[in-house]
């Protein structure tokens, strides 16, 4: 923990009473609980109690810090043991927090069962489905990228590229199970999950915008990640899944071939000076 920082001025600042005074719990989360504080960093804190709904978030500055207070329930604070998403994006991050209050020792029991978090074979299968329904999801924006592209349409491009790039890597991040270790580190964690010797890591570059591409070269790219991705996911997809998939999935490829692929040899944005 930062100590440059005086966290119980800032706990007497939030009047943690308004919360629940019996069964209240904070929770310090991100960079201070990790002892990796800058400078610039914002101080992340969730609260809760046996009697907090999820209730949005506080933003506001304590001794020149932007902090940033979530108020959760329970059942969404526990929900990272038995959800696969919750698990893949948060639970890295409760391992290394740091309850600040905990007036009935759920917060510590949850730590604890956080730290011996295990994948089992139902949230494997669970994972599985998830991945699937994120997949199909996405496959509204893979079409408007296509149209995107054969259009010169720059709006269809936009809504495009999101799900194209970032859709397709939260979709490997639950095939794979990434546990990722926060906001900033997720695109590293996923490509170094699926392994550099794969063309994914580099689809995905690209698309996600890392090598100073054009808006319609990391469309293209993402559309090659999108035929990466399934070819990728598809062995733990269920039939009726994979159905839904396969017709995008042609018609994407077919696509892709009439169209020179001159973006992949463009210099990353780190060499082209």
């Amino acid at each position: 923990m930062n100590e440059s920082f005086d966290m119980r001025d800032l706990v007497q600042t939030i009047g943690i009473r308004d919360y629940g005074e019996d069964t209240v719990g904070l929770l310090l989360t991100g960079s201070f609980a990790k002892g990796n504080a800058t400078p610039h960093s914002d101080v992340d804190l969730i609260v809760s109690s046996a009697d907090i709904q999820d209730g949005g978030q506080r933003i506001f500055r304590h001794c020149g810090r932007l902090v940033n207070l979530k108020i959760q329930s329970r059942e969404t604070l526990a929900s990272v043991l038995v959800d696969p998403q919750s698990a893949c994006r948060y639970l890295t991050a409760l391992t290394y927090s740091v309850p600040l209050i905990d007036r009935d020792g759920f917060l510590q029991d949850l730590l604890d069962k956080a730290r011996n978090f295990d994948w089992t074979p139902e949230l494997i299968y669970s994972a599985h489905r998830d991945a699937a329904a994120e997949l199909i999801a996405w496959l509204e924006e893979v079409h408007k990228g296509i149209a995107g592209l054969e259009l010169g349409d720059s709006g269809r491009l936009l809504q495009a590229v999101h799900g194209c790039s970032w859709g397709m890597l939260r979709v490997v991040q639950l095939h794979l199970r990434v546990l990722e270790g926060g906001d900033n580190t997720v695109v590293d964690d996923v490509m170094a999950a699926v392994g550099a010797a794969a063309e994914w890591p580099t689809l995905l570059r690209t698309a996600i915008g890392l090598t100073g591409a054009s808006l319609s070269d990391r469309v293209e790219a993402g559309l090659e990640l999108f035929c990466a991705t399934s070819e990728l996911v598809q062995s733990s997809f269920l039939p009726d899944e994979m159905r839904m998939i396969e017709p995008s999935l042609a018609q994407t490829r077919e696509f892709l071939t009439s169209r020179p692929r001159h973006w992949a040899n463009q210099p990353t944005a780190a060499n082209a000076h």
